[in-house]
């Protein structure tokens, strides 16, 4: 469990350092080879994130970035023996939970798809309320 907080926790840094990491408008994880990096790029720029063996990442952008200006993504792990999912996002300033089972993947989960969520009215839902509002836990 340590380590799956230290690989979330190494995400974020990245995210914060480098330009390439916002750069895809898919999910994109390792669930099929846990441990496998999964690379990111926008055509020009590639980053590789690694995970430990056994440790399964997710990344996701928002999708309205779709003319090369993504500026939102979020990053979830868990490992394959764990029973915790962690994930929080470019926004969030927590790092959110939920406990899984051994079947569970990542499609069990509800993630947060853009930076905040809006109402037909216009009134903006800040990221901790759009993840505790999809179950997760601090």
């Amino acid at each position: 469990m340590k380590r799956t907080f230290q690989m979330i926790v190494v995400m974020l840094v990245l995210g914060f350092c480098t330009n390439a990491f916002a750069v895809i408008t898919t999910a994109s994880d390792n669930e099929a080879s846990p441990g496998e990096s999964i690379e990111l790029t926008d055509g020009t720029n590639t980053l590789l994130l690694n995970f430990s063996p056994s440790v399964i990442g997710r990344y996701i952008s928002d999708s309205a970035g779709t003319a090369g200006n993504i500026q939102w993504f979020a990053g979830s792990t868990y490992h394959v023996g764990g029973t915790t999912i962690y994930a929080s996002s470019s926004d969030a300033t927590s790092l959110y939970k939920q406990d899984r089972i051994a079947t569970n993947v990542f499609g069990d989960f509800t993630f947060p798809t853009q930076p905040e969520a809006i109402a037909a009215d216009g009134t903006k839902t800040p990221a901790e309320d759009v993840w505790l509002g999809a179950s997760w836990e601090k």
